[in-house]
């Protein structure tokens, strides 16, 4: 038995790699986005994909073709499932004679080196989605995680005063200090081991700068969208001990309600971790949730993948993440509805 299953992220633009190697880019310029083939255009939309059977049979042809075996089409209730999460599963387990099933990965890895970069000299950033003039349609964001900016800024240098709205901004410090100052009136220097929230709502303006004149910044970034529009502006900030995130995770953000160091109007848990050779951790994606972690520091293996500073692992479907330290490393989780 052969089992053929291409995933497609309609919402985040994320491409997932089949078991069989046929691979489905999606632009995001319409609603009923085109489908494209590595070898050029299709001219199908996954709308039509999804209600016209002879779209159905061109996809198993072109993985026949590529796999050099015949595949059937099962009916329609078999061959699409679109979960609450916004993925489209296209799949088929036609019968072949003498035929294993192969092994499933449901981890997409995003590395380190084919992310976004910025240098405006003062400013070296890498971006994990798009963001500013790095522009790429396959990484949007993953679920309502929109940004994650691996920021370092010069001595004395920093992010004049600008505005935001609906969102929710988390900063993590890895090295030296921030300055934060915004429009509720807080301001404060945060440094490792503190936790920043800022809840824009209906519209907040900040500055960040490196304080230090002679110490680099190092920090992460993080945006979430949040799960309800134009709330009230608010700023909160907690201090994590070392001792709560050694070998083992610690919530450092959750929504409303919830015991994490801060909260945010979003139904995401942002975990925290740090690692040291040999030290083991795990977490399961369960069904209708979805799971990003970055490395933030070091290096770590999951599942028998290897990954270092910068290198992310994600899912969207039930799994679990095995994770061993192979460096001192920090890495961040983020468990999203």
């Amino acid at each position: 038995m052969w089992h053929l299953e291409l995933r497609i992220d309609v919402v985040n633009q994320f491409c997932f790699r089949p078991i069989i190697p046929v691979e489905l880019v999606i632009s995001n310029r319409a609603v009923l986005r085109e489908i494209e083939r590595p070898a050029g255009k299709w001219g199908i939309c996954w709308k039509e994909l999804l209600t016209n059977p002879p779209a159905r049979r061109y996809l198993f042809q072109q993985a026949s073709a590529r796999f050099g075996r015949t595949l059937m089409v099962n009916n329609r209730r078999n061959f699409i499932r679109l979960t609450a999460a916004g993925l489209i599963h296209i799949s088929a387990r036609p019968f072949l004679a003498g035929a294993d099933e192969p092994a499933e990965s449901t981890l997409l890895l995003r590395q380190a080196g084919d992310r976004g970069h910025t240098d405006l000299g003062w400013l070296k950033s890498f971006h994990s989605f798009s963001f500013g003039k790095y522009y790429d349609q396959r990484h949007m964001g993953f679920r309502s995680l929109r940004v994650i900016n691996d920021d370092r800024i010069t001595p004395g240098r920093g992010f004049p005063t600008h505005p935001h709205r609906d969102m929710e901004i988390l900063s993590y410090v890895m090295q030296g200090a921030l300055q934060h100052r915004d429009s509720t009136g807080r301001g404060s220097v945060i440094r490792p081991g503190d936790v920043q929230l800022m809840t824009a709502g209906t519209g907040i303006t900040h500055s960040e700068y490196n304080p230090s004149q002679s110490e680099a910044n190092h920090f992460l970034q993080i945006w979430i969208q949040p799960g309800m529009k134009r709330v009230q502006p608010k700023y909160q900030q907690r201090r994590i001990e070392p001792a709560a995130m050694k070998a083992r995770w610690a919530t450092i953000a959750a929504p409303e309600q919830s015991s994490a160091f801060v909260t945010m109007n979003q139904d995401a848990h942002i975990r925290v971790a740090s690692l040291a050779n040999g030290d083991r951790l795990t977490h399961t994606v369960r069904r209708d949730r979805h799971a990003w972690l970055h490395v933030a520091r070091g290096e770590i293996n999951v599942n028998g993948t290897r990954l270092q500073t910068g290198d992310a692992i994600a899912s969207s479907r039930p799994s679990e993440f095995n994770i061993t330290g192979k460096k001192e490393a920090e890495i961040l989780l983020f468990d999203l509805g």
